[in-house]
């Protein structure tokens, strides 16, 4: 919702609530529900007309830092042509049901250059620092780097963050300057129907707020530090993708994996759009399959 009082400005008003009801069978045959309705964001954005800067303070996404993602604040954000100026403050929510939580604070500030509004290249660099305290003591200050680019035949994101480690820190073994969560995501389209895709990932945990999970969300996020390489073809209705994974971070060890996918859009006089997707693994422990299937 957005207004426009005389004299103050343009008001946006932003709310996402979102409910969800999942029931679990166990192989013993007992069941379990759950049921979550959850803010996802309730924030207050102010823009003067003309003005290159604007303010958002209540629960937003930070998508500038993404290790910080969803948190409750302030932000304030300087917009020019090429380049981009941010600050915030905040507290993050609690993990488990997104309730509000003065546990954790962060603060920050990032510049940013990027390509001109329209232009049919796009790309950002964007570096920056977070300060993250809990109850007064530091929990985690970092700097990072990120680099965005999306042409039609190439696409990159890159991530890397620095980590500075205090002396009660060092003294534990740690340097005081350490290389953390590195990530890299290429894809190369030579043909519009064909793209070969790429990543590699080091990142000691990742912070996602999902609607749900389920035991393929499970999966990939249990497996999801390592690299990978796939291919994929996209026609105008038909989708194919093939996906092998070596991972290392998982608590069973390491594991490869093998994937393939298959999909349909807009089919029967519905427009139904559905995914097919196969897997089969293996680590030090079992050797398994997992298949879901999306309309």
């Amino acid at each position: 919702t957005r207004i426009a009082p005389s004299g103050i400005g343009v008001v946006g008003l932003g709310v996402d609530l979102r409910t969800r009801r999942t029931t679990t069978t166990r192989a013993d045959g007992s069941s379990t529900a759950d049921g979550h309705t959850r803010v996802y964001q309730a924030a207050l954005h102010w823009n003067a007309p003309g003005a290159r800067f604007h303010t958002v303070a209540g629960r937003q996404y930070l998508t500038a830092v993404t290790s910080i993602s969803l948190f409750d604040g302030g932000l304030m954000e300087l917009n020019g042509s090429r380049f981009s100026f941010g600050a915030f403050g905040g507290f993050e929510p609690e993990p488990v049901d997104l309730g509000f939580s003065s546990e954790i604070a962060d603060v920050g500030a990032y510049t940013q250059f990027h390509s001109r509004p329209g232009s049919p290249n796009i790309w950002a660099l964007t570096t920056g620092a977070v300060g993250s305290y809990a109850g007064g003591k530091a929990n985690r200050e970092f700097g990072f780097a990120q680099l965005s680019i999306s042409t039609r035949p190439l696409s990159i994101y890159a991530l890397q963050e620095v980590d500075y480690y205090r002396d009660w820190k060092v003294s534990a073994g740690e340097k005081s300057l350490s290389w953390t969560s590195t990530y890299l995501s290429t894809s190369i389209r030579p043909y519009r129907w064909l793209a070969f895709n790429g990543s590699y990932d080091n990142r000691r945990n990742v912070r996602l707020y999902r609607d749900f999970l389920d035991p393929a969300i499970a999966f990939d996020d249990a497996y999801r530090q390592g690299i990978a390489g796939g291919v994929s073809i996209i026609g105008r209705q038909v989708r194919l993708g093939g996906e092998v994974r070596r991972s290392d971070g998982a608590s069973a060890g390491n594991a490869t994996s093998w994937s393939g996918s298959f999909g349909m859009d807009r089919v029967t006089p519905l427009k139904l759009s559905f995914t097919t997707r196969g897997t089969w693994y293996s680590n030090p422990t079992l050797d398994g399959q997992l298949f879901t299937m999306r309309v």
